[in-house]
């Protein structure tokens, strides 16, 4: 709900033209963080009352996150790139690398699999004779890197950075392999242990 008031209040204070009806005409804001809007509306008085408006306005503070919410366990991430340009798969891989490691995660290991070749075999023209043939091809290279130990927050900050910076013409699949307790019917059952004494 903050980041609308912003928008809103840079709109209202660049168009200088307009009048101060305009501020009683807008609907009620609910505001709740206060010293976002503050500078705005004190080098405009005319939307001041929109301030004061949005002050009497019950805020319900923010609900705290649950302390007992336990972050998820990754035992490995996967990420694999595939494009036509091996030059930019390497030089990208360099650049996940170094950004593991200045967030200290644990590089398991690296690979390149086999290119894959795609041949296409066509006529020159819908009309033209079977010796005037063009072949068009398609190669399309990986490079998979695997990451290991990570938590939930951690692999979302590395891959939210890694994804970002994605080249042009390359695809990326991220592959997790999450670490859960075993349910309750899996567990081996308690051992009842006997206390009779044998004699």
């Amino acid at each position: 709900m903050s980041s609308r008031i912003i928008p809103i209040t840079r709109a209202l204070c660049s168009a200088s033209r307009l009048s101060s009806r305009v501020a009683s005409c807008l609907p009620h804001v609910h505001r709740q963080y206060s010293p976002q809007i503050a500078p705005f509306t004190t080098s405009f008085p005319q939307y001041s009352s929109l301030t004061q408006a949005s002050e009497t306005l019950d805020v319900k503070p923010a609900e705290d996150k649950l302390d007992d919410e336990v972050d998820k366990l990754f035992k490995y991430v996967e990420i694999e790139v595939r494009g036509h340009d091996p030059a930019v798969l390497r030089s990208y891989k360099w650049y996940a690398l170094e950004t593991a490691r200045h967030l200290d995660i644990k590089v398991a290991k690296t690979w390149e699999p086999k290119k894959v070749h795609k041949r296409l075999t066509t006529l020159k023209s819908a009309f033209a004779k079977k010796k005037y043939l063009v072949q068009y091809e398609a190669r399309t290279y990986f490079q998979v890197m695997q990451f290991q130990h990570l938590t939930g927050s951690t692999a979302d900050t590395f891959l939210e950075y890694v994804q970002r910076n994605l080249p042009e013409g390359v695809a990326m699949k991220v592959t997790k392999t999450q670490i859960e307790q075993p349910p309750e019917y899996v567990k081996p059952p308690v051992q009842i242990e006997d206390h009779s004494v044998n004699q």
